[in-house]
């Protein structure tokens, strides 16, 4: 069933077995719903959405409807994921809004580009992986979004994916390291019917031609016109080895001997020897005339342009990104190597003389030189592989690689028991891009590694996808072993992986967690104890079986995180080596080599898609009992560590069920001590995830708020940001005190005498300059303080007020010396102006600081600051403690309003506290491993009651006191005198076995409490593993499904408008029309039948019906039927059927109120008659039999 969001409303539909969802490679990701209802509806375009296996997919299309009947419309919705958005929108140039424009860019600057035009229309876009290589051009043609990122992954040969809102531009691969093997044959994969086919243009190719790019090549001094390869070298890529020929046309496999000599070739017209700048400076030297310099300050000492000119060219240069970049912006221009200065010469394109305008270089700019050839290290360094024919090197290598091989595809269906059976390990390698291992006995013996390109899933039947297989290779690789140091196809990660990720834990997941623990099969511990408090010596969290640990390929420990994804719903573990620390260690030592440990390699596992919200899961480590390698195993059980014959099961952690659209996941391994006064463990935890103490690591994250008078401030990372921003505004606010101090020292002595030479004029507007570029500095470092998440309330409005007089001072002083210097002249009134000016930004300078420092003061404070009121809950697990804390009087004495939870090794317990209402529980509690004991002299218990077994000793009292061996045939009589028995045998009776001890229990023979289990009573509600009574009495209960409705059994399920679309009834007929088994259905009911029965064994029938009480007949022991009935059948419809057979036949029957029926029986006659002419007689017979013609003879 799936549940369908439109117009505020859900509605639950039954999808038929037609339905299906299919995802491929940079294709379809949708979902065809096919399903029936009583009445019509219209489903809203945009609006109508469901969610399944975790991703919402929304109707784009009006939905497909068949009216069959006034109450019966058949409807198929055709229903796509979120990448459907990228149809819709256009693609327009972020800077000037065009439609139609061409684009020079890395890969990651195109997808910037895409990322940033879905997010005007849809936020949330973001880039995921994506591979660096050369700037490219790519020319958008009113283009929509998803044509214009095919072209980008076309363009630059590799692929797109999106997952969510992300969008990754890679090639779609996964589990390479590791295929899923799949193979023809029960219990291996796949169903018969399993297929090949072989793309008509798939030669395998041994030789691959590369042409590079003509641009700054000099063709006499090169010796040709375009870029070669390197000469007689070798090159690895993805495990393979390739040779270029010593011509540098060609390469092919250096490791394979040619057998075809089939060739092919790539264009690699976009790689030339150039080197891409980037712009340290612009200077406007005449806006009017369009006179723009840049600087490069990176430009090396030995790169001055000017001596690489080709001859015959002019030197240009094109921008590669910012608003000069684009086709048909080539600019001629001068360079002046001492300076790193060009001089660009203006041009009109367009209609417009740019620079200018908006069209005008900017710091940061990309950009690339042409017209001169560059020195060998920009063609070619063999030493280093770099350069630009090495890049060419690696796309002809690429290129070959994908084209080595006999593209196929593989197209088949799972076997739905198989997949089911190894769903948790399996379905999460069957995606899109994942490797399969494929293998045939007589075409693939040696197995062949495929990706998965297509998957077509089924609602109704999960476990049974056709999953379709091809080798046709579309992408660049992220598993690729080429350095590629500069320019070279590497793949990038976004963010950064190192960040430790803990998952949000609440106290449901701690309460379910203990009760899985209780179940987990582990052997050293017993059932959980919940007292009120704990008071003793030591507590040790954890099992020797779970002492291990995650290591690199040098055994060291590493931080290994398994995470589960919220959004996917799925659980992933990467591949690690995991070492055990005490199994096979039999000897203690102060120095033991790491080696010494037992150690496995372990692959990397992804779960399938967890869409049963309410199942909870273990995660273990199966690994040999010997050597080999290991896996991560998922299970909905326990499985005790030895369980497996040639494996241990060593519990890595519990996934919890979800709550409230959550699950969380929590580790087990290692462990946790609690001492007086310390506490050893790896991990300190609070239950949201975001505060935590990585003690093994020294790590502390979180918002964590000290305590005011508290020392160590100065150790927080916050601290060191703070202590560099207020240090860089305090040296700016330094620098702009200097620089206006030099410009008042200077004005005082040009306005002596009221004559502002050129000279002059000239020195007082550098001085203002450089009161600018102060000015500049102290807004940058002004902005970082301001924006502190610290500092907030009146401190920051003050440094606000602060900046914004400061700046208006500092305006207006530059203001009052520009109008005072306008004419060269100077009067009286205009020094006095200057002179005010300077007085007030000498005041507004001395209140920014002020500002700063109450700034500095409150951010201070903010850090030093302590909350007192928090939550306090406590849970400790292994190598975690999760807590709050409400209120701590004193570390050294107790933790109010907590409850502890601990193990067998606390064996002795005290409780004596005045509870609020003023009573007080006084016992004494002796407790060990395997028993409890409680001394009182009265015990009343109120709440929750639960009890495990009866006291051994009791247990032995009634066994050995009040069997039949000791009361021998007293035993065996209605009622037993005292008077019959001996005085002891009696006296031990009534002492140890009466009915005011034992109750009921006193009767039995023998009472077994080991196996009585655990029961818990709340009130009206039980809690028990096993109930056997002799009757239980209930009307109106619910039990599972069913309803107890006078004495019988009664499940229904419900249609659309709340009726009854089926029901089951079991029991007592309430009615003269209903049978013992009732059931009945509708046209709103998934399935087609109301009961149906499938399978016989020899002398049976799927379906057995008598109307005998006794004396019953039944079908011949050689055969089996679909249905045997022992008594007449009544059908009021037609019967179609193959063969009848029949003793008796009757037509034009009717039936009588007394039942009699009336009928009309066939004949039985043998007809005989001649036919006789002049040459020959001619003699025929005919034999009926009950009216049926049996034999006809003709002679």
């Amino acid at each position: 069933m799936i549940t369908l969001h439109f117009n505020d409303t859900t509605l639950d539909v039954h999808e038929s077995e037609e339905s299906y969802r299919y995802r491929s490679i940079m294709g379809d990701n949708s979902l065809t719903l096919k399903f029936s209802l009583p009445l019509y509806i219209e489903f809203p375009i945009g609006d109508t959405w469901c969610e399944y296996m975790a991703t919402r997919y929304t109707l784009e299309v009006p939905a497909n409807f068949k009216k069959n009947g006034n109450r019966n419309f058949e409807y198929t919705l055709t229903m796509q994921s979120v990448q459907v958005k990228l149809g819709r929108y256009k693609l327009r140039n972020t800077v000037d809004k065009r439609l139609k424009f061409s684009m020079c860019a890395t890969p990651k600057e195109f997808l910037q580009t895409i990322v940033d035009n879905l997010n005007k229309r849809d936020s949330g876009w973001s880039i995921g992986d994506c591979i660096v290589s050369t700037e490219k051009t790519i020319a958008f043609d009113h283009s929509y979004i998803d044509a214009a990122l095919q072209s980008v992954a076309d363009t630059f040969q590799t692929e797109w994916e999106i997952v969510g809102k992300v969008i990754h531009l890679k090639k779609v691969e996964y589990f390479k390291d590791d295929p899923l093997p799949l193979s023809y044959g029960k219990g291996n994969g796949f169903v018969p019917g399993l297929g090949r086919s072989t793309e008509s243009d798939s030669r395998p190719i041994e030789i691959m031609f590369a042409q590079g790019g003509s641009k700054n090549i000099d063709r006499s001094k090169y010796g040709s016109p375009e870029l070669l390869l390197p000469k007689s070298q070798t090159l690895e890529y993805e495990g393979r080895t390739y040779v270029s020929d010593a011509e540098g046309y060609s390469i092919q496999r250096k490791d394979k001997p040619l057998k075809y000599g089939t060739e092919d070739s790539v264009d690699c017209s976009e790689i030339y020897p150039s080197r891409v700048g980037t712009v340290s400076k612009v200077e406007v030297i005449d806006e009017a005339n369009n006179f723009y310099d840049i600087i490069d300050d990176s430009i090396p000492e030995s790169l001055d342009y000017n001596n690489y000119l080709i001859e015959g060219e002019s030197m240009t240069i094109i921008f590669q990104s910012g608003m000069l970049a684009g086709d048909g912006k080539e600019f001629e221009l001068k360079y002046k190597h001492a300076e790193r200065r060009f001089e660009i010469v203006p041009q009109e394109i367009d209609g417009q003389t740019m620079p200018g305008g908006v069209y005008i270089p900017r710091e940061g700019d990309k950009y690339a030189i042409f017209g001169c050839m560059l020195p060998d290290a920009y063609f070619c360094d063999n030493v280093e592989k770099t350069g630009a024919s090495w890049d060419m090197f690696r796309e002809a290598a690429k290129a070959l690689y994908e084209k080595e091989d006999v593209r196929f595809t593989f197209t088949g269906e799972l076997q739905g028991m198989w997949a089911k059976r190894n769903w948790l390990q399996v379905g999460g390698r069957l995606v899109v891009g994942g490797y399969v291992l494929f293998t045939d006995n007589q075409f693939a013996p040696e197995g062949i590694p495929i990706r998965i390109t297509g998957i077509k899933d089924y609602p109704t039947s999960p476990y049974s996808p056709t999953i379709e297989l091809s080798n046709d290779v579309q992408g660049k690789s992220l598993s690729s072993t080429i350095d590629e140091i500069q320019n070279g196809n590497v793949i990038v990660e976004e963010n950064d992986k190192e960040i430790i990720r803990f998952t949000k834990r609440r106290f449901r997941d701690a309460v379910e967690t203990m009760k899985m623990l209780e179940n987990a099969l582990l052997d050293n511990f017993t059932n959980s104890i919940t007292p009120i408090t704990v008071q003793t010596m030591a507590m040790l969290v954890g099992d020797e079986s779970l002492q291990f640990r995650f290591v690199d390929s040098s055994l060291r420990p590493i931080q290994y995180h398994i995470t589960y994804n919220q959004e996917t719903k799925q659980l992933t573990a990467p591949a690690t080596i995991l070492q055990h620390m005490t199994l096979g260690v039999n000897t203690i030592t102060s120095d033991r080599n790491s080696t010494e440990y037992k150690h496995w390699n372990m692959k990397a596992y992804t779960s399938p898609i967890m869409d049963q919200l309410e199942q909870k899961y273990y995660f273990y480590a199966k690994v040999p009992t010997g050597s080999g390698s290991g896996e991560f195993v998922l299970s909905p059980t326990a499985i005790g560590m030895d369980d497996v014959s040639g494996f241990y099961h060593l519990l890595v952690g519990i996934l919890n069920s979800e709550y409230e659209g959550e699950r969380s996941f929590v580790t087990l391994y290692g462990f946790t001590e609690v001492l007086p006064g310390r506490i050893t463990t790896d991990k300190i935890v609070s239950p949201d995830g975001k505060t935590y103490f990585d003690v093994s690591n020294g790590e502390i994250g979180g918002n964590i708020k000290i305590k005011a008078g508290s020392s160590g401030l100065h150790n927080f990372d916050e601290w060191e940001v703070l202590n560099t921003q207020i240090s860089a505004i305090e040296k700016s606010v330094e620098a702009i005190d200097g620089s206006v101090d030099n410009l008042g020292d200077y004005i005082d002595g040009a306005f002596a005498d009221g004559l502002i030479s050129e000279a002059e004029a000239k020195a007082i507007e550098k001085y203002i300059n450089t009161v600018n570029n102060t000015k500049a500095a102290v807004e940058a470092t002004y902005n970082k303080l301001y924006s502190n998440s610290y500092l907030t309330g009146t401190s920051k409005t003050n440094l606000l007020n602060a900046k914004v007089t400061l700046f208006g001072a500092i305006e207006n002083l530059i203001s009052a010396i520009n109008t005072a210097i306008a004419d060269g002249k100077t009067t009286t009134s205009e020094k006095s102006n200057v002179d005010s000016k300077f007085s007030a930004f000498n005041s507004a300078l001395a209140t920014f600081n002020t500002a700063v420092e109450g700034a500095n003061k409150a951010i201070q404070d903010a850090l030093k600051g302590y909350s007192d009121d928090c939550f306090a809950e406590l849970e400790v697990l292994n190598t975690q403690i999760s807590a709050q804390v409400k209120r701590v009087d004193n570390l050294t004495n107790r933790i109010d309003t907590s409850g502890w939870i601990t193990t067998a090794d606390a064996n002795k317990l005290y409780a004596s506290k005045t509870l609020e209402n003023g009573q007080t529980i006084i016992s004494y509690i002796n407790q060990t491993a395997g028993s409890t004991t409680i001394h009182s002299s009265k015990i009343n218990l109120q709440g929750a009651v639960s009890f495990t077994s009866l006291n051994s000793s009791l247990q032995s009292t009634i066994n050995g006191k009040a069997n039949s061996s000791s009361l021998g045939s007293l035993a065996y009589k209605n009622q037993v005198a005292e008077d019959l028995l001996s005085a002891d045998l009696s006296s031990l009776i009534n002492g140890k076995a009466d009915s005011s001890d034992l109750g009921a229990l006193a009767y039995k023979e023998a009472v077994e409490a080991a196996q009585l289990g655990s029961t818990i009573i709340v009130g009206g509600y039980l809690n028990t593993d096993y109930i056997k009574v002799n009757r239980i009495d209930a009307n109106g209960a619910k039990v599972g499904g069913f309803t107890i409705d006078s004495g019988r059994l009664w499940w229904k399920g419900y249609d659309y408008f709340g009726g009854d679309s089926r029901s089951l009834k079991l029991g007592v007929s309430q009615t003269s029309t209903e049978g013992i088994v009732d059931v009945s259905f509708n046209a709103a009911t998934t399935g087609r039948f109301g009961v149906k029965s499938c399978g016989a064994n020899l002398g049976g029938a799927a379906i057995y019906g008598s109307r005998n009480s006794s004396g019953q007949s039944y079908p011949n022991m050689s055969n089996s039927y679909a249905g045997y009935f022992d008594g007449g059948v009544h059908i009021n419809g037609a019967a179609y059927c193959n063969d009848i057979l029949s003793n008796n036949f009757g037509t034009g029957w009717t039936l009588g109120s007394n039942g009699t029926y009336s009928y009309r029986k066939g004949v039985t006659k043998t007809i005989s008659w001649s036919v006789e002419d002049n040459v020959w007689t001619r003699r025929y017979k005919i034999e009926v039999l009950n009216g049926i013609i049996v034999n006809m003879t003709d002679h």
